[in-house]
């Protein structure tokens, strides 16, 4: 039986025949593509974060998350180089009771350190570089609190 009347009488093997045929040609055009990919931009790079330790898969994506939450890392850039903390009055809850709370200045001591907001603030800084950043000194002091 020819080719043309394959197509006509039996309609589902002629488009299994094709569908394999232009998979395979995808597949080679996307080695073809990736090989010369690798030619002009040379290996491709690893991406930035923590090595997977088995257990940090989670804790990675966190950071990640945080690093690209651009008011927290203003945020904590501002915090840190602060001399007086302005709370401004209001209400809240503790224990579900309502509570005001007066306007109050705190003036920081010159060597108050905010050790938890440092630590983040320094980690969130090296990955932002895209240094590989050791996050001992952060879960350390998350283990504090």
């Amino acid at each position: 039986m020819a080719a043309a009347e394959e197509k006509y009488l039996f309609p589902e093997r002629a488009a299994k025949k094709l569908e394999q045929q232009i998979h395979v040609s995808l597949e080679e055009l996307s080695s073809v593509l990736n090989y010369i990919d690798t030619i002009n931009n040379g290996p491709p790079k690893p991406a930035k974060g923590l090595s997977n330790l088995g257990n940090t898969c989670f804790f990675n994506s966190t950071m990640q998350c945080l690093m690209h939450t651009h008011p927290l890392y203003d945020w904590l850039t501002k915090v840190t180089e602060e001399k007086q903390l302005i709370i401004k009055k209001g209400t809240v809850v503790v224990n579900e009771k309502k509570v005001e709370v007066p306007d109050t200045e705190i003036t920081l001591k010159e060597n108050t350190q905010l050790s938890l907001v440092s630590a983040l603030q320094r980690f969130l800084a090296e990955f932002r570089v895209g240094r590989n950043p050791n996050p001992s000194p952060l879960l350390q002091q998350i283990a504090v609190k």
